[in-house]
């Protein structure tokens, strides 16, 4: 008899054990990519509460391996084009196994799972990188998310100007306009881009001069640990003297000369709070826990 038909008719299972949590772990190890990290092929998804799992597992046996697979997963993916690295956040899922095309949606619940997942590697590690991607992803939440009136909005669309992705995909003459010419160079070389583009069209396959901003391992590397060296480094220097950085630039432009992301399920209610289920992790800001109280008042007095 099938696990279904067992369900379906009133059967009781086992008891839940240490062999079911080993059985468990097993299947993830011989799923796990340990070249790009996270499970499976092709397209990807962040799955963290896999990730959840594992940090749980490792602190319940020790298994080294464990923590590595979660680690090695959370850089992959922030260092790759599912995650937005002009504006932070998430997006759905990748659709190679690279963690860099991702289908341009972004879900209020991936930010939450992100979120806690980066904030309890932090906390078994204390790597600032997982801080860092932390506060990052909440930033975005707190500026894109976060509704006037109280709560969270569900998603963003994929799409604007009816292309998807279109809001998030960068020409090198886009770049050059928002940053100048030098200064673009240094963000074009140090996050991928290519003159052809590093985007392909969905159908035909061909470069489309569009590029994902990303970075690859050792990029990132030299950026944060090695900040007085880099060129990136000393170009954002310079810039922060004057009062300003890469992101704000690249993001004013995308405001002034990109059409914004049409959210159909922004006109929706306020999502029903998925990031107050574990905001008790989140001591690292009063605005972060503001946000989540404004959401939880809302909710209690519609209730």
């Amino acid at each position: 008899m099938c696990i279904r038909d067992r369900l379906q008719n009133g059967y009781a299972g086992g008891d839940l054990n240490a062999s079911h949590l080993d059985a468990c772990y097993q299947t993830l190890q011989n799923t796990y990519d340990p070249t790009f990290g996270g499970f499976g092929q092709q397209p990807k998804f962040p799955t963290c509460h896999t990730l959840s799992f594992l940090l749980r597992y490792h602190q319940r046996t020790g298994e080294k391996n464990a923590l590595e697979m979660v680690k090695q997963t959370l850089k992959n993916i922030r260092h790759g084009g599912i995650y937005d690295q002009v504006g932070f956040g998430i997006h759905r899922y990748s659709t190679d196994e690279k963690w860099l095309v991702p289908h341009f949606e972004k879900m209020l619940y991936d930010q939450a799972l992100f979120t806690i997942a980066n904030l309890e590697t932090y906390l078994v590690t204390k790597d600032k990188f997982f801080l860092r991607s932390c506060r990052e992803t909440l930033e975005y939440v707190i500026r894109e998310l976060t509704s006037e009136e109280g709560g969270f909005y569900s998603a963003e669309d994929a799409d604007s100007e009816g292309e998807e992705g279109k809001f998030y995909l960068w020409s090198m003459e886009e770049l050059i306009e928002a940053l100048g010419e030098k200064n673009a160079s240094v963000y074009a070389e140090s996050f991928q881009f290519k003159k052809k583009g590093n985007y392909l069209d969905e159908l035909s396959h061909e470069l489309t001069g569009n590029n994902i901003p990303h970075l690859s391992r050792s990029e990132y590397g030299k950026i944060i640990e090695d900040k007085k060296k880099h060129p990136l480094s000393e170009v954002k220097n310079s810039i922060n003297k004057n009062d300003f950085n890469f992101k704000k630039q690249l993001n004013k432009f995308k405001e002034q000369n990109k059409i914004a992301i049409v959210a159909e399920v922004k006109k929706a209610s306020p999502s029903k709070g998925v990031f107050v289920n574990d905001f008790d992790h989140l001591s690292i800001a009063n605005q972060y826990l503001e946000s989540g109280a404004a959401c939880l008042s809302i909710l209690t007095e519609k209730n």
